[in-house]
């Protein structure tokens, strides 16, 4: 399958579905997890919109980063493959995506945290 990453990056960054925010929280569970589990770059960047939100509003939900994580995996592992580049790239791209930062800002807090 012929993947279109710029695509992928417009899913990440769009709003959140308004169906997604409708439904009850086991419902959307099980939603992202039918979407993971489909290990499809698309179904896991809509994971990452869907996700955003939450995530921002409480980033130490176990539940928020879960989503996150697996998605993000299927994600990188995708995009290692297909674009031959390491997994640290793939990672800031995704994250830089997500995050609505430039790849540059999130290279530096990399670096910033590391330190």
């Amino acid at each position: 399958m012929k993947i279109n990453w710029i695509r992928v990056y417009k899913i990440i960054q769009s709003p959140v579905s308004k169906k997604f925010n409708s439904l009850m929280f086991s419902r959307r569970a099980q939603m992202l997890d039918e979407k993971i589990k489909a290990y499809n770059p698309y179904k896991a960047a809509e994971v990452m919109r869907d996700i955003r939100i939450e995530f921002i509003k409480d980033n130490s939900s176990s539940t928020w980063y879960h989503f996150l994580r697996k998605s993000m995996g299927v994600l990188v592992a995708i995009l290692m493959k297909d674009k031959s580049i390491s997994e640290l790239e793939a990672k800031n791209i995704l994250i830089a995506k997500f995050t609505r930062k430039s790849i540059k800002s999130i290279k530096a807090q990399r670096k910033k945290t590391l330190n």
